[in-house]
């Protein structure tokens, strides 16, 4: 203990809490779509605390934000090393893969998610989404028909089917 606070004085060693506010700032200035000095304070949390789930996702969606879906594609598979069956970080890796124009990629992201999470209805409709974007408008409208049966109140998923629908009547 002693050779850590000696450390410390130093500047060896952070001082605590520093990846934690770093990661409160992030978080805010993200908030109020700062989206370049919320990333930089992402990335000095993760400076200190590596393996940080949540500030990995944070810098994640912020990427997102600024477009470098690379970058955001690169975050998830990280927090995935460390957690494999993170559902919500395999969503949100459909997501950035759909927009990156991977919807091959994505589609297998929201499988997995819906695999374990079969009432998800809102990675209905991505999977719905990546699919017609693929040109398979009949699996789309099962997806957004899938979700309807969970909730058939569900007003994303009702639009979404009958524009395939429209679509697919239009072929």
């Amino acid at each position: 203990a002693i050779e850590l606070a000696e450390g410390r004085k130093r500047g060896a060693y952070p001082p605590r809490g520093l990846a934690e506010a770093h990661h409160n700032l992030a978080n805010a200035l993200r908030q109020q779509g700062l989206f370049a000095q919320a990333a930089e304070h992402y990335a000095a949390a993760l400076k200190v605390k590596p393996d940080d789930i949540g500030t990995l996702q944070g810098l994640a969606l912020t990427y997102s934000a600024l477009e470098k879906y690379d970058d955001a594609i690169a975050c998830y598979d990280r927090m995935l090393r460390f957690e494999p069956d993170n559902v919500i970080a395999h969503g949100l890796l459909g997501i950035a893969l759909g927009q990156k124009g991977e919807p091959a990629a994505a589609a297998k992201e929201f499988r997995f998610v819906l695999s374990r999470r079969p009432d998800d209805l809102e990675m209905y409709c991505n999977l719905g989404i990546v699919l017609q974007q693929q040109g398979k408008i009949d699996e789309a409208i099962d997806q957004y028909r899938q979700a309807l049966q969970i909730d058939p109140d569900f007003g994303k998923a009702r639009q979404l089917l009958q524009a395939a629908m429209e679509k697919q009547k239009n072929r």
